[in-house]
């Protein structure tokens, strides 16, 4: 999946449609890489696994299913930064242009 949602995939331009046909997984809309990024190192993987093997994937998501855990934040309005710096690449120059 880390690898399915990367600019390194290269069917990740346009991005995985999110939808998932009946009878399959989550994972299914992924392909696994011949050859695994640079990012990514096989210990990575295995760390990883091991982790969800002994803890399970559900807790992580039950911090957003608790609402005694989040309530602090009901009702909140998200402030949108002041400033922002954005940037692009021009091809007619040899750097970047602002």
């Amino acid at each position: 999946m880390m690898y399915g949602l990367s600019g390194d995939n290269p069917h990740s331009d346009p991005p995985v449609e999110p939808f998932v046909p009946p009878g399959n997984g989550f994972l299914d809309l992924f392909e696994d890489p011949e050859e695994l990024p640079s990012w990514l190192a096989e210990a990575d993987i295995d760390t990883l696994a091991t982790e969800f093997t002994e803890a399970g994937f559900t807790s992580a998501l039950h911090w957003y299913r608790d609402w005694q855990l989040t309530a602090p934040w009901e009702g909140a309005q998200y402030r949108m930064p002041g400033r922002y710096v954005t940037v692009t690449w021009s091809t007619g120059s040899r750097g970047w242009a602002n």
